[in-house]
C-alpha cells in the first residue's frame, strides 16, 4: 500500500538544484513510487511548445532515484549516487508536455538486486498516460562510486 513521502524531495535525491526537475513527492511503499512535476515558467529545459517529451526520460530517471532515496531514508540510511543505464521501450502520445500540466510519475519496481533495478515507468496528466518506458538503472550497494570512476 502506497503511503505518503515524509522527507522532503532533496533528502531523498543525491543531486541538487538545478538538476532536480521534480515538483514533488506524493507516495511510495516498497513496490513503487509516485512524484509530480508542474510545467510553469521555470522549468528547466522549456521550449517555446513546452517541455519536449524526451525529457520525460530524466522524469522517469528522477522517479527512480527518488524510490531508492525513500528506501535508504525509511531504513535510516542516506540516498546514494546512481546511474541511468538504460531506457527501452520508450513510448510517448505528444511531442510536449504543455505549460500548466501536472505530470504523475509512477515507477514501479520490476526486478531489484544489490546493485542492480529495473523500473516499470509512466507519466500521467489528468489520468492519461502519456509515456511510458522501461527504466535500468545501478547503484552500488555501499552507495560509493565505481573504483573505475572515483580513480581517474
Amino acid at each position: 500500500m502506497m503511503s505518503p513521502v515524509p522527507w522532503p524531495l532533496v533528502e531523498v535525491l543525491p543531486i541538487g538544484e538545478p538538476m532536480i526537475l521534480l515538483s514533488g513527492l506524493d507516495t511510495w511503499s516498497e513496490e513503487a513510487v509516485s512524484v509530480f512535476v508542474e510545467i510553469d515558467d521555470d522549468s528547466l529545459f522549456l521550449e517555446e511548445e513546452g517541455v519536449p517529451m524526451q525529457i520525460g526520460i530524466e522524469y522517469m530517471a528522477q522517479a527512480c532515484a527518488a524510490y531508492a532515496g525513500c528506501k535508504a531514508r525509511s531504513t535510516g540510511g542516506r540516498p546514494g549516487v546512481g546511474f541511468l543505464l538504460g531506457t527501452r521501450n520508450f513510448q510517448s502520445t505528444r511531442a510536449f508536455f504543455r505549460r500548466g500540466a501536472r505530470l504523475h510519475v509512477i515507477a514501479s519496481v520490476e526486478y531489484q538486486d544489490d546493485a542492480m533495478s529495473m523500473f516499470t515507468c509512466k507519466i500521467d496528466i489528468a489520468g492519461d498516460t502519456v509515456a511510458t518506458a522501461r527504466i535500468s538503472a545501478y547503484q552500488p550497494s555501499d552507495g560509493s562510486l565505481p573504483d573505475a570512476l572515483s580513480d581517474g
